[in-house]
């Protein structure tokens, strides 16, 4: 998804929030199975992966290319992080997300920015 949004002329960062949860110490790719992998992300804490996504967020908006203006995209299990990110950033240009699930009615309500959410057919 980085490299498709990169070929369109888009600045795309990609955090890898399992980095230095693999056995390895290493990032995602690297857990043998993805049931490992799957069992690190629901032990992650939303708190740290908002900070996370704030910290890339303010590196991103000193970089001249983005010219201020940035929007965050979700994929999959990342859906959730990117609404929850999208309630504490007002300034935030757009969020896209790609399946997952939404959150709670009263927190959707607070994001301010226009969002998109691409659902697979049934």
């Amino acid at each position: 998804m980085r490299d498709e949004r990169a070929k369109h002329g888009y600045l795309a960062l990609c955090p890898d929030f399992l980095s230095g949860s693999s056995p390895e110490g290493s990032a995602t790719d690297s857990f043998a199975f993805s049931d490992a992998a799957r069992t690190v992300i629901f032990q992650l804490e939303a708190e740290q992966i908002t900070m996370d996504l704030e910290a890339l967020v303010k590196y991103d908006r000193n970089l001249s290319a983005t010219k201020q203006k940035v929007s965050v995209l979700g994929f999959r299990w990342g859906s959730a992080p990117t609404f929850r990110y999208a309630t504490n950033d007002d300034s935030l240009a757009a969020a896209s997300v790609f399946y997952g699930r939404l959150l709670e009615t009263s927190a959707m309500s607070r994001i301010n920015c226009p969002t998109l959410r691409f659902l697979r057919p049934k």
